[in-house]
């Protein structure tokens, strides 16, 4: 199983490497697609790039967390990962939003 690339935040700690996956639409199969690469790296934080029009998005499953955003808002990831992360770690989650 293989994903696009891997990023490696030093405020995503201890949540490194990150996997990221590139879609044209997120939909359900974008979604499973990185939730199995989750699954079988142990991870727990991933991230779904997507050519949607769509606001950011966190989707939780069995304890992960994928970041679901637009190429227009790959310039906010960092901020974006720092909450999901925040949100793994001290359980301060909103569902679906970041």
């Amino acid at each position: 199983m293989l994903t696009d690339f891997m990023i490696w935040m030093d405020s995503a700690q201890p949540f490194n490497p990150i996997p990221v996956e590139a879609k044209g639409t997120s939909n359900a199969r974008a979604f499973e697609q990185i939730f199995r690469f989750l699954a079988a790296s142990r991870s727990v934080l991933g991230v779904l790039i997507t050519d949607d029009q769509t606001p950011p998005q966190t989707i939780e499953q069995d304890g992960r967390i994928v970041v679901a955003i637009s190429l227009q808002d790959v310039p906010r990831l960092v901020e974006l990962i720092r909450a999901a992360r925040n949100a793994l770690v001290h359980g301060k989650s909103q569902r679906g939003q970041l």
